[in-house]
This record gives C-alpha cells, structure tokens and sequence, in this order.
C-alpha cells in the first residue's frame, strides 16, 4: 500500500485481519534474537482449495520430523504468475512480536527439478522476495533460496496476527516444516529437524517473559517481567502464579493479582532451583476473558561455581611415573561428560614411594572465597587390593603460600570402587574460607599395604563475591559515549567501588580516584576514540575481608556521534502510536511541484534493508528534477536543537551509495547553509558506498544551535536513487583521501574486460589509488617490467589459464590472485584444474583467520556476494600449503576445507613451485582472494568489498 495514502486504509486492513477466523490460536513468534517461528506443514490453520486441487497429507517419509508433511500431488498442476488467485495454498497464523525482515527456511522434498518449488506469501498477497523457493531437487534438505538473487524474505510491517501463505509452483512439492527467522546469520542445513514448533498462545495472553523460558543462573533477586496481553486492564489485569512446583503453578493454585506486567517475589528465591511460573490475563469488563498463559521456567544461580581448571597449577611431593602426575587431578582427565571417572591410572595421581605420607598442592590463579572441593579419590582397576586412595588427609589453605591454616571438619576420604563409572564421593566444606592456595597431605591410604598415594580428580567450587559480567563486555568496541557501564554485583557487596580510567596502569593500581555506588551502573562522560579500562572492588564492611577487588576490564568507545543512522524509523501506520516513518521526519518533495525528491519506498518496508551501510537500514532517496521540479531536497528539523561541538568533534560525515545511471549535484545544507559534494561527480553513479566528510568549522553556522540537516541534488533534469547511511560526527579532519598507490590490474581484455573487473577497478580507484589494466596475454617482458613498477598487481577470474604463470611469478611485488587456475600456476595451491575440485561458492564464506588484518574485523560466516547461483557459483578449488594463513574457507555443508582466502608472507613456503620452475618460496605477499568467476567479480557485498579493501590494505602495508 502506498506510503502516502497508508493512513487512509490501515483501519480497514486491520479488521479484515482480525475478522479471520482460526482454526487454533496463533502461533507464538519468540521474542529472543533469533526471532524464530517454527511450524510443522501439517499444523496448518487452513487449507484452502482451488480449482478442486488443495495440499495433501503425506508421510511420514524417511527423516521428516513430526508426523507428516503436505504435498501437492503431480498432476494438479503449478501455480501461474497470478497463483495468489488460482493455486490451493496452506495458511499459517502467526502472532509477530518483531516487524522488519523474516528469512523463510523450508525443510522439503521435491522428486525432480519439475518438483520441486512453492511461493510463500503473506495476508494473501504474493510478496515478490519469498515467491519461487526451490531446489529440492531430489534431496530433503533445508532451503532459503528463491530463483531471484535474493533470499527468501518476508516484510513484517505490524505486530500481531499474520496469516503466511504457501502456494504450489509446481506440483510434486512435499514441505515437511516452516521456519522465520529476524536473524540473516542463522542457518539451517542439510535434513537437521530445526527449532521446536512454536507455541500457539491468544493474543490476548502474556507472551515474552523475562527471565526467558528455560533461563539458567537467574539471580535470587530477579524481578519477572513479560509482555502484557493485548486486552489486559490496567489494574489488576495480570494473575501470576510462581511455584517451584509444575504441578502447583499448572492447576493455577495461589495466585496473585498484579497491575503492572512486572512481578518481584514477596521472598529471596533459593540456590540452584527451578521455578515454574505462569501469567493468565484477564479482558476488561464485562467481557472479562481469562487467557491462561502457559508455564514457564527458570533456574535460579547455584550457591557456588566450579573454578575452571585450567586455571590450577597443581604440584605433590612426588610422582610413581611421569603420566601419572599432578595435573591430572585438575584436568578433567578421566571424567566423561556426566563427571564420571574412568579406571585408566593414565588419568589419576599417584605419587612415589612416600613413607611419611604424601601431600598434592593447588595453586588458584586468584584469591577465592571457597565453598566446597568435590573429591574423586584414586581409582584404578587394583584399588581394591592394594587401596592406594587416600583416606585421612589435612587440608590446609592459604593467600599468599606462606602462612597456613588448618581447615576443620574434614572428612575421611571415600574409597573408591575401582570400577568404570565412578562419581565422586566425598565432598569437603571450606565454609566461605578465602585462599589461593590448597594443600591435601594424606597420612594414611585405604590399603596400608604400599606406601603409595593416589588421587583422580578434585574440583573446587567458590561463592561469587567479586563483580562479573561487565556491561559494555570486556574487549567491545564502538561503545556509544552515552553507555551506562553495569555489572553483575558480588554476593555479600554493600557498596562499589568504581575505578575508570584510560590509563590501565592507574586502574591496576587503584591510582584513580574510585567512585563509590549502591547500584550496579554507572553513567560517567567519556571520550570518543578512546580506549577505557575499568574494575569494579565490592565492599561490604562488616565481611571478612572487607573489600574484594575485580577483575580489570575494557572497551573502546565510538569514533564519532550519531546524528541519523535511521534505525529508529519503522513501518507502523497511524493512529499505532508506536508509528515511527521515515517521511515524517525527513520531509520531501511529495505535494511540492518544484522539489522532485521522495524518500522512503512506496510501500512497506518504506526503509532500505539490503544495501545497507551500518545496522539494518538506510534511506533510499529518489529525485527527479523534471516536470516542473527544479530540485530534489529532503529536510529533517530537529526537534530539539543540536549542539555540534560536543566532545571536540570537526567532521561531518555521511556514506552514500549510488546507482548506475544516477545525474546531478549532490549536497547537503546545515541550518540552511548549502555545501556541495566535492569528491568525483561520478561517485553519484556508483553502486558503492562513497564517504563524504565536512569541516564542520567550514559551515560558519552556530554549531551550538544545529536546527535542521537537509540533502538534496541539483541538475537540470537530473535523475536517479540514492541511498544515505550513518550521518555522524566525527573528531578530526582530513581534506586529504588515503595516500595512493599504484595497482597494475590483470585482466583479460582491456579494451573489453568484465563487467566485474570495471566494478573492482573503480572499487581500487575509490580507495584513492591508481589503477591500470593490462591485457594478460602480452609479452612477458612487458608484463614484468610493469608489475615491477607497479605497488601491487591484481590478476583478475577474466585471465586465461596459463597467461600469466611465467611472467610475474618471481617479482617483489605484492600480488592478489583471483584466478584460481593461477592459484595452482604460481604455486599458492596444488590439484586446482580438477574437476573433482569445483565445490559450489556460496553467498557466504566463513571466516577462520578472525583475527587477522585481512578478515576486516569479520568472523563466522559472511555474506561476501549479494547472489550466486547454478554454474556460476563454481569455484576450482585447490589445496593450500602449509605456509598459507587461510583467513576463509568455502560455506556450506558440502565445503569441507575448501580454502578460498589466503595469504602467503614472503619469504614462507607455498603449496608447490610455481609451474614456471621457479624456487618454493613466496617472492613477496601472495593473496588468495575468493572473487574467483567473473560472476562473482560483479557481485561482491560490502562485506565482500571490506574484505578486498583489508586485502589490498595488508599488502599495501597500510592500516584497515
């Protein structure tokens, strides 16, 4: 619906919507990060019948997961181009408490390519990015692929009920199971059975609850929060029942009426136990509908936590052998994954002959207020006969290793069975006593007979009392200068004491002037660009010891200010008071015949959400200055006047992302106050994102006082789309781009190269650098002489096999290859040019060098390409010797160890001599980069051109 005329129609929709009748309640989206919706196909709300043809119950075949899938028997016959109208379909009705991009994954089966397809949909309407998933072909396999580039993708405009749809493309199609997701990172493969089916619950009752169901290390003091139901009144409209009984909370006994959506337990909640609770709504009068809420669960935070072993330096007067040492007690060698300890000595202590008694010393890698040791006593298969286990054993425990205490009340130590499959048994109480070091001296075994000791295993447990769980989380970056910093308090703290500083020395050494808190937040002015480091000391004065200092802990802040970065604008029509469109901030040409800009897309999502810049969305910006407009300018006025020269910022910046075919001048203005785009007027016309920066000193306006921000492009008769990201403010500037280098740019033809290679030429050229094409098949000499003089040499897919191997493979001149014939050729891989090589290059790679300077910051899996498909998608892919830092590997199921980007050093072996007979050494750096068909070269994300820009950085020697 358009965006202009949205307001006029939205009632009308919503009351079509709520007039459905259901079959069952909705299904519940779950409101974590992943958003997910799970449905089984056969849990259909209704299956609609057209043309005497409508899904069918079928299965359960091998591998689906509930108990059946629907088909579209052959013979039906596929949906047309107007399938919303004249194909059967299945209707799903969802409750969404997210709006924005849901990513469909459907788990299916299709007997042949003819089989093989569906369209997806919502409200009964075709949505263009979800129509055509495929690819079942003969195979049960999860999908998210549609025959258009794009994902399969759904736009989620509202909260509340929504009906998906799916419709036969062609018959023959079996799905087994839906599932939506608001997160583009998460995967589905191969027949995995996926997320649990989602509940159905009215939207009349409690959804969202907080601590999340099936929540763990829930502090005692946790106060309970949900989403209220829609009908809810606003006293007394919530009855919660909470119980660390099932049964008590599901009957509904003891229940207590609330008016806020929040609850705090009239009692501490106890240690390590689960706690059942349940919210049920009630309508406003007369109706008065009770909506029983389902039952939810959380684990409340044990009384003590396990100290990692790894962290434990473990010594003994002696050792029987030299498997059989020490260590072992702390490593968790021998136990299994339900701390089960084998019989293997390999896998325990044991000490040497010890006449006096033999004693085993653990050394924390801190001071701990201890609570208990778990002890597995030795164990090996002769115990019973010769009972080498300890038995009477005086502990002693200590802070700095010097001066000891006797720890009281210990007990004897258990013998052990001698048998697979043993737990501990036998538990030592330290009662909260502080130590970092622990001695066990036994002076008696369980045998008597040999004067040897043995030990399998010993954990320790300690009571939280020093700050964790730091808020921004240790190592974070680009932290908002306004973020609160909060932690998670120690137990027994009555006070905290905050240490901040960007010097760590000061804050190691407490040389900065603590502030001293009751709560666990603090909300202190920083700086932007810089680094902080910060600890938190507990203090409660009336304790033992008195204060316990934290652990140092850091984050960087932001390089600049936001001013718009357009996450906040959504698709929520008016009257919602939750509405929040861009174009009512942003205010265009619309009912103006001499402005010819409209920003924002027509219908919903009105925010772009593919070429993105930063977060989720941008604005897209379409300008026309024909037909009367002499301009095209879009305006926000602030509703609160800015002050832009906050923190010492000097820089304006914005990022812009144009479009092939784009005309005009862009520019910007500050409280009226006009600048022009000063970098290349061809910049407008590319499909990258450019950056633009503005000496704020430059404007000779009042920075205290910024009331309104415009953008706007001039021209007669200048046309196009523009995208505009992450407006902010910067410290700094420089009027001057990066320094430049020379780039000698291999391709195939240069007067006829790739549509890819123009694409990464200007790419390298908007990087500030200069770039010339070569054809690959001139003279060697030629060849050479200019790579010599060049800074770095990019051979492009377009190159011929075998073009190039001789010619440049020697030089001292970085090079990045994107063939990956030549990858073989120059010796970066061996066993490339066979076929049994080529492996389907997916949308994604994964990152495995994360952190190294060419993965750009990136790791896990990245989308490095906007689409591929078919044959285009195939890469020949060699394997890397074992001097190459592989910074990514191929994504995907069927990718195994496919090394797609790569690097050699100088100086370090490759994978073979290059086929030229020149020596195994790397000449200077060698990139692997995995742009490696001429497809692929035209389709690079910005993820993807991140990665290029950190390729060519690291071998250029420069920074990221």
């Amino acid at each position: 619906m358009c965006k202009k005329f949205m307001s006029l129609f939205s009632v009308p929709l919503v009351f079509l919507l709520a007039s459905r009748a259901a079959v069952a309640e909705p299904l519940q989206q779950d409101a974590g990060p992943d958003g997910i919706v799970s449905v089984e196909a056969e849990n259909y709300d209704a299956n609609v019948e057209v043309g005497g043809h409508a899904w069918v119950l079928t299965g359960p075949t091998g591998g689906f997961t509930g108990t059946a899938g629907m088909w579209a028997p052959n013979g039906q016959g596929g949906g047309g181009s107007d399938f919303a109208n004249t194909s059967e379909r299945l209707e799903y009705e969802i409750n969404f408490v997210k709006t924005g991009t849901h990513y469909v994954w459907i788990l299916g089966w299709g007997a042949s390519g003819s089989d093989d397809s569906c369209h997806v949909g919502l409200d009964g309407e075709a949505t263009p990015l979800s129509d055509n998933m495929d690819g079942w072909n003969n195979n049960y396999r999860w999908r998210n692929s549609t025959r258009d580039p794009e994902r399969a993708q759904i736009e989620i405009t509202t909260p509340g009920v929504h009906v998906l749809n799916v419709w036969v493309r062609e018959d023959g199609t079996i799905i087994d199971k839906i599932v939506l997701t608001t997160n583009p990172d998460f995967t589905l493969s191969g027949s995995e059975p996926g997320p649990p089916e989602s509940i159905r619950i009215s939207p009349g009752a409690a959804s969202g609850p907080d601590p999340e169901n099936g929540a763990t290390d829930v502090p005692r003091e946790a106060v309970l929060n949900w989403t209220p139901g829609e009908f809810a009144p606003a006293v007394n409209g919530h009855t919660i029942y909470l119980s660390n009984t099932f049964n008590d909370v599901n009957d509904g006994i003891g229940g207590t009426a609330v008016s806020p959506a929040s609850y705090t337990p009239l009692q501490r909640l106890e240690f390590g136990t689960t706690y059942y609770w349940r919210v049920d709504e009630a309508s406003t009068p007369p109706d008065s509908t009770v909506y029983k809420g389902n039952v939810w669960s959380f684990t409340t935070e044990p009384a003590s936590y396990p100290i990692d072993g790894a962290s434990i330096a473990a010594t003994a007067s002696s050792v029987g052998q030299v498997e059989f040492g020490p260590e072992n007690t702390v490593n968790s060698s021998g136990l299994d994954q339900n701390d089960l300890h084998s019989t293997e000595p390999g896998d325990m202590w044991v000490s040497g002959n010890e006449l006096q008694g033999a004693w085993v010393q653990y050394e924390l890698d801190k001071a701990y207020k201890l609570h208990q040791m778990w002890v597995w006593n030795s164990n090996q298969v002769l115990e019973p006969l010769f009972g080498f286990g300890m038995k009477d054993v005086t502990v002693e425990y200590s802070t700095d290793g010097v001066d000891w205490a006797v720890l009281a009340g210990v007990p004897e130590f258990t013998r052990a069975p001698g048998a697979e499959g043993y737990a501990h048994d036998t538990t030592v109480d330290f009662g909260g006593a502080v130590a970092k070091y622990v001695k066990l001296t036994a002076t008696s075994n369980w045998g008597g007979i040999l004067p040897q000791f043995g030990l399998s295993e010993v954990r320790f447990f300690y009571i939280p009392v020093v700050a964790r769980e730091p808020s921004p989380g240790t190592g974070t970056s680009d932290v908002n200068v306004d973020a609160p910093l909060a932690w998670r308090a120690g137990r027994e703290a009555g006070t905290h004491n905050v240490y901040l500083s960007t010097d760590e020395q000061a804050v190691v050494d407490g040389t900065v002037p603590a502030v001293s808190l009751a709560e666990t937040s603090y909300s202190p002015a920083f700086d932007l660009s810089s680094k902080y480091y910060w600890r938190v000391d507990e203090v409660n004065d009336v304790e033992t010891p008195t204060t316990w200092q934290g652990d140092v802990w850091s984050f960087s802040t932001a390089d600049s200010l936001v001013v718009e970065d357009f996450e906040s604008y959504n698709d929520i029509d008016p009257p919602d008071p939750a509405s929040h469109r861009i174009f009512e901030s942003w205010i265009d040409g619309y009912d103006v015949t001499t402005n010819g800009a409209l920003v924002g897309n027509d219908f919903p999502p009105y925010l772009e959400r593919t070429i993105v810049y930063g977060g989720v969305q941008s604005m897209p910006l379409f300008y026309n200055n024909t037909g009367g407009a002499t301009y095209s300018e879009v305006t926000r006025t602030f509703a609160v006047p800015q002050d832009w020269t906050r923190y010492g910022v000097q820089t304006l910046t914005l990022y812009f992302y144009g479009a092939a075919g784009n005309t005009g001048q862009l520019y910007l203005k500050v409280n009226g106050v006009k600048v022009a785009y000063d970098g290349d007027p061809a910049d407008i016309a590319r499909p990258l994102w450019s950056h633009w920066s503005i000496e704020l000193a430059s404007l000779g306006v009042n920075l205290q006082n910024i009331t309104t921000l415009a953008l706007g492009i001039d021209g007669n008769g200048a046309a196009g789309t523009l995208y505009v990201d992450d407006i902010g403010l910067a410290l700094g500037f420089s009027a001057t781009g990066p320094s430049s280098s020379s780039i000698l740019f291999v391709s195939s033809l240069s007067s006829d190269h790739m549509p890819g290679d123009d694409a990464i030429k200007a790419f390298f050229e908007r990087l500030g650098h200069a770039v010339t094409y070569i054809d690959d098949d001139v003279d060697e000499a030629s060849t050479e002489a200019k790579a010599i003089a060049a800074d770095l040499v990019y051979i492009s897919e377009s190159v011929g096999s075998g073009d190039i191997r001789d010619e440049i493979t020697e030089i001292e001149t970085p090079i990045i290859v994107a063939e990956p014939y030549a990858w073989d050729e120059m010796g970066l891989t061996t066993g490339t040019p066979q076929a049994v090589n080529q492996v389907p290059l997916s949308v994604n790679i994964t990152i495995v060098g994360a952190g190294h300077p060419m993965a750009a910051g990136y790791s896990g899996d990245v989308p490095v390409f906007t689409a591929l498909s078919g044959s285009d998608a195939l890469i020949p892919v060699g394997t890397t010797g074992g001097g190459a830092m592989v910074i990514a590997r191929a994504s995907g199921e069927t990718q195994m160890d496919a090394d797609v980007y790569f690097v050699y050093e100088k100086g370090v072996a490759l994978a073979a001599p290059p086929t030229d007979g020149s020596a195994q050494i790397a000449a200077e750096t060698r990139i692997g980069f995995f742009a490696a068909n001429p497809i692929a070269e035209g389709l690079l994300s910005n993820e993807g051109y991140d990665l290029l820009r950190a390729a060519v950085n690291y071998a250029l020697g420069l920074a990221n």
